[in-house]
Formats: C-alpha cells, structure tokens, sequence
C-alpha cells in the first residue's frame, strides 16, 4: 500500500504506525514458455511479517517469454480487492508488466528477483488459468 507523508511525498510508511512498512511479496514461477505472477500484500513490523486479509489487494498475472526467451510480458488475468483503474471511455484497464530475463537474473517493472529451488507449489495464478 502506498500512503502520502504529510508534505504529499509517497511511503509505505502508515501514517498511524510509523513502525509499520507495506510491500508485496512477489512470487514469480517460469513454466516452459509461461510466466506466472502472484503479488501478495505483507506489512512488516520490526522483525515480524504479517499478511494481511485484504488491505492492498492480491495480483494475479499470466504471461509468456518472448523474444529469444529474453523477454516477459503479464497481463493481470484476476485481482481480489483491488482498486480497479478506469479509462476516460469508462472502460476497465487491464493492469500489463514488462521484463527481462538477463545474466544477472530476471527484473520485472524494477523489481529483482532471485532464483529459489524449483517447487511444485502451485500459484493462485496458475490455478485461475487451469495450468
């Protein structure tokens, strides 16, 4: 969750609990040529990682490598409780990211990921595709 400072800079400070930080736990899973994305909501205090029921809604992308396996691109393919964006024309946008896979790792809208151990874990977005 992003909140405005009392000079309007954005944090994800909360305003009533300084000691209190937003972020999003970014699970990324590559399949073959298949991308899958889930971006979950967490707040950490001191040492401690809370998940939150709601606040700050969970993103769900799909995608596909493309470009000699060098590049990503997502589409949200479902969004629980999430603030939902709407052109001029009245019609929803479809929240879209972009990235890379180089030497150093994969970066996706300026966020590093690091390589985990493989794991049959299935993500919220691979079910919401049927994979």
């Amino acid at each position: 969750m992003i909140f405005e400072d009392q000079i309007g800079n954005k944090t994800n400070i909360e305003k009533g609990n300084p000691e209190k930080k937003w972020f999003y736990k970014n699970t990324l899973k590559i399949k073959n040529d298949s991308v899958y994305l889930d971006r979950i909501t967490i707040n950490v205090i001191g040492n401690d990682t809370l998940h939150s029921a709601s606040d700050g809604g969970f993103y769900y992308y799909k995608g596909i490598k493309i470009n000699n396996q060098s590049r990503i691109e997502l589409t949200e393919i479902s969004c629980d409780y999430c603030p939902e964006t709407i052109s001029k024309s009245g019609k929803k946008i479809i929240r879209k990211l972009n990235g890379k896979i180089t030497k150093n790792g994969i970066e996706i809208n300026n966020i590093k990921f690091k390589e985990t151990k493989t794991s049959n874990y299935i993500l919220r977005s691979e079910e919401l595709t049927g994979n």
